[in-house]
């Protein structure tokens, strides 16, 4: 056993990666953050730091050989999309628990992975990969609406439903902006359903599950959501074994997973599947929030051989809400935002970056919001009331 100290390699030093290190500190373990922003958030709690992007393999490989020879490397960690090709890279040169770099290349590719749900039956849109706008005679021929959206893209960006063959070149241009090829798929009605989980030497681990909501077409981008969800215990477990069947279809495992699921009239559909936790507004804060455990945590102590939490899927304590910010307006006053939370409910945190306040009104997707806050209520009831509350009080100049 190596009498080096023990660290782990973050990739982002964001607002949220704050409770990373923190959590990674609480095990005893050395933190190093890489971020290509030199004044991230979270630089200043690490013990090192390299300026470094997140989708840069090469150098973040060479960092894990160089931080090596003085620490025992546990693992790198992602909580985005971007990073996980490197996380492979790493967790493979040195021999330790995680995803294959074919598994994270498989899950990646949406149009890839569809196909392989599609031949093992499980419920999955139907979908075709277009280069370009098809002929008239084959849009005639599909069932409207349906959805278009880019190969390879994050935050909703690019995804737009069409509900008539004469919208679909406009929805085609939009989404061939973040790629060459684009993914066209059949239209299911439903709210979403987040799930979040461990894959671990071939069992599944539980680690949250939550309700997610969607602006109103023709763009699909969330906009609030719960935890825990409002879904009955079957469902719920149901919900656990798509993902888990959606993950092995995949070859995933030594992996956090998510799934983004809709649900609809006791029915799921699975729409993708990543070898990584959703993002930090459900993960870090939500999930910890509603009194869960921690999944960041639980990956870190994995990985670090110390595990000894239990598994638990009984409901959390209470209902916890997160809502985005998108401004419909060009001068908010964001003080007096979080002083109305702060006054008519039991805020739990109220996130605004100033940086982000560039556009407002034209929202189409989810990288012009500009913050966050999280809210606990007794039960769900008590959270859509306020929802509603909220909702009139800033009608006009939040979504």
């Amino acid at each position: 056993m190596s009498n080096l100290p023990s660290a782990i390699l973050i990739i982002g030093a964001g607002h949220m990666q704050r409770e990373h290190i923190r959590w990674a500190k609480s095990l005893g373990l050395a933190t190093i953050v890489t971020d290509i922003r030199n004044d991230a958030p979270a630089i200043d709690m690490a013990d090192e730091y390299y300026q470094i992007g997140g989708s840069d393999v090469e150098a973040l490989s060479a960092l894990a050989n160089q931080l090596n020879e003085k620490f025992n490397l546990i693992g790198a960690y992602s909580g985005s999309d971007f990073g996980l090709a490197a996380v492979a890279e790493v967790h493979q040169k040195f021999g330790l628990p995680g995803c294959s770099p074919e598994a994270v290349t498989l899950s990646l590719n949406k149009s890839a992975a569809k196909k392989v749900w599609l031949s093992q039956g499980l419920p999955t849109p139907k979908m075709a990969l277009w280069d370009a706008v098809p002929p008239e005679d084959e849009l005639l021929k599909l069932a409207y609406p349906i959805i278009i959206k880019p190969l390879d893209a994050c935050g909703s960006q690019g995804v737009t439903s069409v509900n008539s063959p004469e919208a679909v070149s406009d929805a085609v241009a939009l989404a061939m902006q973040y790629g060459e090829q684009v993914l066209m798929e059949e239209y299911f009605d439903g709210f979403g359903i987040d799930t979040i989980g461990i894959m671990w030497q071939g069992r599944f681990i539980p680690c949250g599950i939550g309700d997610r909501y969607f602006s109103k077409p023709p763009y699909h981008f969330p906009t609030h959501g719960f935890a825990p969800s409002a879904l009955p215990p079957h469902d719920i477990e149901q919900a656990y074994l798509l993902t888990e069947q959606a993950c092995r279809a995949l070859g995933i495992d030594n992996a956090p997973v998510k799934a983004d699921l809709l649900y609809k009239a006791g029915k799921f559909t699975l729409l993708e599947v990543s070898p990584r936790f959703h993002g930090d507004v459900f993960t870090t804060k939500l999930i910890p929030f509603s009194h869960a455990q921690s999944p960041v945590l639980r990956w870190f102590s994995l990985l670090n051989g110390t595990d000894t939490l239990t598994s638990s899927t009984a409901a959390p304590e209470r209902v916890v809400m997160w809502k985005a910010l998108f401004p419909l307006a060009p001068d908010i006053d964001f003080t007096e935002v979080e002083q109305f939370l702060n006054d008519h409910s039991a805020m739990l945190e109220f996130f605004y970056e100033p940086r982000r306040y560039k556009k407002h009104q034209q929202h189409s997707d989810n990288t012009s919001l500009v913050g966050f806050f999280w809210i606990a209520f007794n039960n769900r009831q008590e959270a859509d009331q306020f929802l509603t509350i909220f909702s009139n009080r800033f009608e006009g100049t939040l979504l």
